[in-house]
């Protein structure tokens, strides 16, 4: 997992602070409807059954005292989670002003789910409670036993309330690791679906460079060992020679362009262009049809006019764009219709859209896709200079791309 930016490190902290803070608030609001509950019913009754007000006052102080120093210590949970929880459930005992800040930090240590500390300070709050009867003045205070239920029932509840909090943090945290998992995971897929097809690309071309070397080869030793040949033939045989160097020398940059440290151990798997675009489309277009949906294949004048000038590399651009997306066609759009168009400048630009109609039931047909047939097919388009784009809408679904005619 990569380290936190200095920006979310900053949104910890900003989210912490802002926790603490509330929380806080919280406590001195609920603890101050608390404190004046308790003793203007304490005086009350002290009044009603004719008792003495002298120590009332001394209570009241060492109330306030006590619950300012439970505020105090609250924030320091985290650093001594059950000594400092206990103190303030001590506290707690002495001062209706920290009840509110013993609550919240009970349910906070329960939120740790640790069976000794949720036992432990479950005895220190029905400790503090019987506590709380004894020393306190209140004249109308409930038999033990009654007291003992209901310091039973709220720790109960708290603990409880905690425990849930704690469940559903280590959900979210769950949750979360899950999804970067996943995203790692996908990633990772995406950028060996790319490095497959830099191969792919990378060996078409070693192919094609292949056949150009050779080509060299055989002249230049026809130049060497034919003492014959007359002008016209040595600066024909010369031409050839100077052309294939210089278009395997762009072969050469181009499989240089593609091929960054990717693994080309043999593979049966690797394709070669067939020497006519145009029958290996027409392949694919039957191929298609045999399938089971039903394609057409449109070609401009212009295109079907030049499309034999197109280079090699070119046309394995083109073959492999036609077939992938006649393939995605397959799998995601079984029995549908589709059009294969090409168009453009020849000499320029190559254009090819795929359009295809959606199945009336998309439950109907194959799971969803996983995408890394069209990250390949977006590599090899920008790795051939050119840009691949898709289209959906309610009933249809498009392939467009556009790659220069020579590279």
């Amino acid at each position: 997992m990569s380290p936190p930016t200095p920006a979310a490190r900053h949104h910890v902290r900003a989210s912490r602070l802002w926790g603490t803070l509330w929380r806080m608030m919280l406590m001195v609001v609920l603890g101050l409807v608390v404190f004046v509950f308790v003793w203007l019913d304490t005086e009350a009754s002290l009044v009603a059954a004719g008792g003495s007000l002298d120590d009332l006052g001394g209570f009241m102080v060492l109330d306030v005292l006590l619950g300012l120093a439970s505020f105090a210590l609250y924030p320091l949970r985290h650093r001594r989670p059950l000594l400092t929880v206990g103190i303030i459930v001590g506290l707690s005992a002495l001062s209706s002003l920290a009840a509110p800040a013993a609550a919240l930090a009970i349910i906070s240590l329960s939120t740790r789910r640790q069976r000794g500390e949720i036992i432990a300070i479950s005895v220190v709050f029905l400790a503090a409670g019987f506590a709380n009867l004894l020393v306190l003045p209140f004249p109308d205070a409930p038999p033990w036993w009654a007291a003992a239920l209901l310091a039973i029932l709220v720790c109960a509840a708290l603990v409880v309330t905690g425990l849930y909090i704690g469940g559903r943090r280590q959900l979210l945290q769950v949750l979360q690791e899950r999804a970067e998992h996943a995203e790692r995971t996908r990633t990772g897929d995406i950028e060996r679906a790319r490095m497959t097809e830099r191969t792919r690309i990378a060996r078409e071309m070693h192919d094609t460079l292949a056949h150009r070397l050779s080509l060299v080869s055989l002249h230049a030793g026809a130049l060497e060992y034919r003492t014959n040949l007359s002008p016209e033939d040595a600066r024909a045989t010369a031409g050839v020679v100077r052309e294939n160097a210089r278009l395997a020398a762009s072969d050469l940059r181009d499989v240089l362009g593609v091929l960054r440290d990717v693994d080309t151990a043999d593979d049966n798997s690797t394709t070669r262009p067939p020497p006519s675009v145009l029958e290996a489309l027409h392949l694919l277009v039957q191929d298609s049809h045999g399938a089971g949906n039903p394609t057409t294949l449109t070609i401009g004048d212009s295109v079907a006019s030049a499309i034999d000038t197109l280079t090699p590399p070119t046309r394995a651009h083109l073959q492999r764009v036609v077939q992938e997306a006649l393939t995605n066609t397959r799998k995601h759009a079984p029995g549908e219709p589709t059009e294969v168009d090409l168009g453009g400048a020849p000499g320029q630009r190559l254009f090819i859209r795929v359009t295809n109609r959606l199945p009336p039931d998309p439950s109907s047909g194959p799971a969803a896709p996983s995408g890394f047939g069209l990250t390949g097919l977006h590599e090899r388009v920008r790795i051939a200079g050119g840009a691949l784009r898709t289209r959906r809408t309610d009933d249809c679904f498009t392939l467009e791309a556009w790659f220069p005619w020579c590279r």
